[in-house]
């Protein structure tokens, strides 16, 4: 935890989002940066032994809350969905932080389960972000943080990625992978599995009216690589709002 943290420092982020993040281990981490700035603070309130989304700003944060601001999914969303409401609460934060004119929606979508098929509540998640993007679209607006899928033969070796059509309509909505946009068609992995196969999972959707302020996106390794986490750590680099945004 505390090269973790360490790490997280040397970034100098005006905004963390954190993933697969437990309060009775993460404490320690939440602390330490609002100590450095960060003091602005919402996590998912995950049970314990569960994974849940923190986010930590330099700049206050509002966060969309109830059933008509959370994703938009009302009394319970399309069928098949309302069962996983509780996954959809403790995987995903939606914050607007005014002073930086940016909407923030932080998610960790659960991973396939077995034999390549959608896990509990997957689908769900998946779903939730992807009406949270539409709500913000004309706006800026970013969609980060651990989606367990991507682009097949390209952000993977094979075709394993399931809900692959969600990431389409993100696209469509005029989301851009604000890495792709820099790197074509090269292929870089934010994460491993136990039998050594590459996947890029890790990624930064920016809604139309805010690719223009993308300034840069890249992977950091050393955190994965020195094995503090068994994922890479995505940053992204905006320029600042105009005045009249």
């Amino acid at each position: 935890m505390p090269e973790i943290t360490l790490s997280l420092l040397e970034h100098r982020a005006d905004v963390v989002v954190l993933t697969e993040w437990r309060k009775h281990t993460g404490g320690q981490i939440r602390g330490v940066l609002a100590d450095h700035g960060l003091r602005h603070q919402h996590d998912t309130d995950p049970g314990r032994n569960s994974n849940g989304v923190l986010v930590a700003s330099r700049h206050s944060i509002r966060i969309a809350g109830g059933d008509e601001g959370f994703m938009g999914l009302g009394g319970g969303g399309p069928a098949g969905l309302a069962s996983h409401r509780k996954a959809q609460k403790r995987r995903m934060v939606e914050a607007w932080v005014p002073d930086l004119q940016l909407t923030v929606i932080g998610v960790h979508v659960p991973p396939d389960g077995m034999n390549g098929t959608p896990g509990a509540g997957r689908e769900s998640v998946f779903r939730a972000a992807v009406e949270a993007a539409r709500r913000n679209r004309d706006g800026g607006c970013i969609l980060i943080g651990d989606l367990n899928a991507g682009r097949h033969y390209l952000d993977e070796e094979g075709a394993t990625f399931s809900c692959t059509r969600l990431l389409g309509e993100l696209a469509s909505m005029g989301y851009e992978d604000a890495w792709r946009r820099a790197n074509s068609s090269l292929r870089e992995y934010s994460w491993f599995s136990h039998e050594g196969k590459g996947f890029r999972i890790d990624h930064a959707l920016v809604s139309r009216a805010l690719s223009p302020r993308v300034k840069a996106c890249w992977y950091s390794h050393n955190e994965r690589e020195q094995g503090l986490s068994d994922h890479s750590m995505m940053v992204l680099e905006l320029a600042a709002a105009s005045v009249n945004s």
